[in-house]
């Protein structure tokens, strides 16, 4: 008799007990070191190694659902850190428009105030927990990397350095707190449309996230074996 009521209380409950047990999972899949302390930018580059990504949702209908995949940071060249590049050739009375330079052209760059101390790669089905895909997240080109550090941003796919991004949606994670294994934070998408889910409009999907780091040999970036949980 005490099993049916329990059951009938779930019943009623937001959710009922499938999200409690979503949730419950939720929070072992990410449960925070006793040691981890709030993130200092100062201490970015200590974070360069490979880890195992975790994101739980805690958006609409999806709230609970996670997806697992491998990520890998590490430190770019200096000059990626601390400047940007001039894209565009100088005036030139024979062409006076606007040209874009190819890479290997590039001969001017610009300190900056801010600071991008690691690049790196991701392999995860973002769309699991509705953050639209991109082919940019396994670029390890430091002009357009899978993802890019900046501040307490871990920035996934993000627009070419020197560059501004005026259309699209974006996505991101932000780190709030590390410790010798790992850090953990919120992620959030943005864009310049809105989201409309049964017919209504809501909010930007957005979720927690943790980063376990693996030692030894690691994980490879792009294996196929990579684990994904929902």
């Amino acid at each position: 008799m005490r099993i049916l009521a329990f059951l009938w209380i779930c019943t009623l409950a937001v959710g009922g007990c499938a999200s409690f047990t979503s949730s419950k999972r939720s929070a072992d899949a990410c449960s925070q070191a006793a040691s981890s302390k709030p993130f200092r930018s100062a201490e970015s580059v200590a974070l360069a190694g490979k880890y195992e990504l975790t994101l739980i949702s805690q958006w609409q209908d999806e709230r609970g659902k996670l997806v697992r995949g491998q990520i890998e940071l590490w430190a770019p060249d200096t000059l990626f850190q601390h400047y940007e590049p001039s894209w565009y050739a100088k005036y030139d009375s024979k062409s006076p428009g606007l040209r874009l330079l190819p890479k290997d052209s590039i001969t001017t760059w610009m300190k900056v105030p801010t600071w991008r101390p690691l690049i790196g790669v991701v392999d995860i089905d973002l769309t699991v927990v509705s953050v639209p895909m991109s082919n940019q997240l396994k670029s390890r080109d430091p002009f357009e990397p899978g993802v890019r550090l900046e501040g307490s941003s871990l920035q996934l796919a993000p627009v070419r350095l020197g560059f501004l991004r005026l259309d699209g949606s974006s996505a991101a994670l932000t780190i709030e707190r590390t410790w010798i294994g790992g850090f953990s934070g919120k992620w959030n998408t943005s864009g310049w449309g809105v989201v409309i889910r049964n017919g209504r409009e809501v909010p930007d999907p957005e979720g927690t996230f943790c980063a376990r780091r693996v030692y030894g040999s690691g994980l490879l970036i792009g294996d196929a074996s990579s684990t994904l949980a929902t």
